[in-house]
């Protein structure tokens, strides 16, 4: 018998609407429509924790790669972005939040990640990609050039190009084509 992650977990309150798990599988992290965050550990098939509410329902949820520090963003229908320290350090970790930001209006996010090497957040909408660092403060918008399209990827490898066609910009594991 191979244990599932349906077994691994218990039903949840409410309906999830996004949802994370990180690259080795210990860690899964579910947004759900009343705007809560639940943390699951699945070695111990139980939840670590319910993180602070948002006022809309949860629509993007993304945990940070690589070992360490563990954070984890959240993103609500409402524009509103959280930022939960997960590690087990009890002054600054253990679910405690690190930031609360509204975003402007006019963003409709679409895409939302960590950078694996650097401590970044990247958030994308049709228009640009925006950087914020682990403050939670924006520090640069990428943008294409009129006319161009927007595409992303979440992994695999990059290259830079640039002719009368289409340009590649790489930030990390973000792949920025416009084209």
């Amino acid at each position: 018998y191979t244990l599932s992650l349906h077994d691994a977990l218990p039903i949840l309150p409410h309906r999830p609407t996004a949802s994370a798990c990180s690259a080795d599988s210990s860690v899964v992290a579910t947004g759900l429509e009343d705007g809560s965050v639940v943390v699951w550990d699945t070695a111990l098939r139980s939840e670590v924790h319910v993180l602070q509410k948002h006022a809309a329902p949860v629509s993007h949820v993304a945990l940070q790669p690589g070992a360490g520090k563990r954070m984890l963003l959240s993103l609500a229908e409402d524009r509103t972005l959280h930022c939960y320290d997960l590690s087990s350090d009890a002054e600054t970790g253990q679910g405690k939040l690190v930031f609360r930001r509204r975003l402007p209006a006019e963003i409709a996010p679409s895409w939302l990640r960590f950078t694996a090497s650097v401590p970044l957040v990247l958030l994308a909408d049709a228009a640009c990609v925006r950087t914020f660092d682990c403050s939670g403060e924006l520090i640069a918008t990428l943008q294409p050039d009129a006319g161009s399209a927007l595409q992303l990827a979440a992994r695999g490898g990059c290259a830079y190009s640039d002719s009368a066609r289409a340009s590649l910009l790489c930030v990390q594991t973000l792949c920025v084509q416009t084209a």
